[in-house]
Order: structure tokens, then sequence, then C-alpha cells
């Protein structure tokens, strides 16, 4: 494992990719909007929300349906490691 090392382009791109994925999910509150940002596999560490992309996807259109509005993302901490890309929001 390696530790403090500078972030490569390759990991600074993903995490550019997905922050403004994200961004730009909330910002309409469009479940295709993770098209574009989100893989299959994704991975959800959140336990109300499904596993993959498309239980992200149901999850932003639960919201939209139960009357959610668009809002900023507010990015705590995020940080890439090779194609892992992970954020911490609120």
């Amino acid at each position: 494992m390696k530790y403090f090392e500078k972030q490569s382009a390759l990991e600074a791109q993903n995490l550019s990719i997905i922050t403004n994925g994200m961004k730009k999910a909330l910002r309409t509150l469009d479940p295709a909007a993770f098209d574009d940002y989100i893989d299959g596999n994704y991975i959800q560490h959140n336990p109300m929300i499904a596993q993959g992309k498309a239980g992200l996807q149901a999850f932003m259109q639960a919201m939209k349906g139960a009357g959610a509005q668009p809002q900023e993302l507010e990015i705590l901490r995020a940080s890439a490691s090779g194609d892992l890309v992970w954020v911490h929001c609120k």
C-alpha cells in the first residue's frame, strides 16, 4: 500500500468525473445523469440504497417522486486510488 503519493493524472480525472457526475445528478434529480458517470458494478455503502447503478438510480427516482428538490452537493472529502473513487458528502 502506498501512502501520501501524489495523485496520478488518471486518478485526478476519475475523481473529477465522479464528483461532477454526482453534482449534476443532484442538481437535476435525473437518474439518467448517472449513465455517463457510474459503472453498473457501483458499490453503494449507504444501507438505505440498493447496490449498483440501478439501485442508485431507483433511489434518485424515489427522491424525485417524494417531492425532493434539486440541491447543491457539499463534498466533504473525496479521493481516488487507481480506478476506485470514494466521496463523502452531505
